[in-house]
């Protein structure tokens, strides 16, 4: 039997991935290789692109820890382009369980 308890990391999820959909700021997680994973409507607005079209491609600017960067975003349909501040977002994630199986 599936407890409250047992669905509460669940839960958590869903809320925080509907509070990142509805932000106006665009978000998108960026990989190591500079890959994006993830963008929200917001990101979708500035780029002028869907998510599906975002995913897997390149980011494409720099990021710089502890900088705001202005960048120049040429959207992809008429050509528009929209100015933006690029800042970082450092997000941690506790693996001691994954660590301490290894």
């Amino acid at each position: 039997m599936i407890t409250e308890t047992d669905l509460a990391p669940a839960k958590r999820a869903l809320s925080l991935r509907a509070i990142i959909e509805r932000l106006p700021d665009g978000i998108v997680i960026v990989d190591r290789q500079g890959t994006i994973t993830f963008a929200n409507p917001a990101a979708e607005r500035l780029f002028d692109r869907s998510a599906e079209e975002l995913v897997g491609t390149s980011f494409g600017f720099p990021v710089v820890v502890g900088e705001t960067t202005e960048i120049d975003i040429v959207q992809r349909r008429g050509g528009g382009v929209v100015y933006a501040e690029l800042r970082v977002v450092v997000s941690l994630r506790d693996i001691t369980d994954r660590k301490q199986a290894q």
